[in-house]
């Protein structure tokens, strides 16, 4: 059991230093373009140097931060039009999703339990302030549509765009134009239309899902 338990205690630690640099970086305490020094981080939060390398990985993997060789490992600076281009890959391959679920399914009707239960936790979330986890059952969401499509190749493609990256920060920004009351109610917008089974209509309300975000950037 000692063993179990100092692998759980050890991914909960880098989840926490992941957390904490995710928060440094969105409050501006870390710069974009800001190196992020191993060895301070892990003075600072009083955790061994493996659990901060650990979290650090895996935000390299989320996008968060990025490394270059003999550079070293920085926060990721971002572009309005990088925004706009990673988007217009989204609603891309979020529409063919629907359009392949749909063909797999003998009856030509999506299941949608499992996007209806992930948006009533985002409407709670919404309620008790709780973008944190807010931000996470959107990512859970669209996962869950782009998983629909049965498609394993795809949705690899999906995962590698770097969601939580790019939700966390337009959630961050979206503070200062977005309710997250608003942010919970989009997906439930999205939902009718998937009920309503009008495949035309399915990339135009995609598209028109992220459009709050995207005007933040002057998209």
């Amino acid at each position: 059991m000692t063993e179990g338990n100092t692998v759980i205690h050890r991914r909960v630690l880098r989840d926490e230093v992941a957390d904490y640099l995710v928060d440094a970086i969105l409050s501006g305490a870390f710069r974009p373009g800001e190196k992020i020094v191993e060895t301070r981080i892990s003075k600072e939060l009083q955790v061994s140097q493996g659990a901060v390398r650990e979290a650090i990985r895996d935000l390299i993997a989320q996008g968060f931060l990025e490394t270059e060789p003999y550079k070293g490992t920085r926060v990721r600076e971002f572009t309005p039009a990088e925004l706009g281009d990673y988007y217009a890959v989204r609603i891309a391959m979020e529409t063919r999703a629907v359009q392949w679920a749909r063909e797999r399914r003998e009856s030509g009707d999506l299941d949608l339990t499992e996007l209806r239960a992930i948006a009533a936790k985002m409407h709670q979330c919404a309620a008790s302030g709780d973008t944190k986890n807010l931000r996470k059952l959107d990512i859970d969401f669209h996962k869950a549509l782009v998983r629909a499509s049965g498609n394993a190749f795809l949705l690899r493609a999906w995962e590698s765009l770097g969601n939580d990256y790019w939700a966390c920060l337009g959630i961050h920004y979206g503070a200062k134009g977005i309710d997250p009351q608003r942010q919970a109610s989009l997906h439930d917008e999205l939902i009718a239309v998937l009920e309503n089974q009008d495949l035309a209509a399915v990339g135009t309300a995609i598209e028109d899902h992220f459009a709050d975000i995207r005007a933040i950037f002057g998209q």
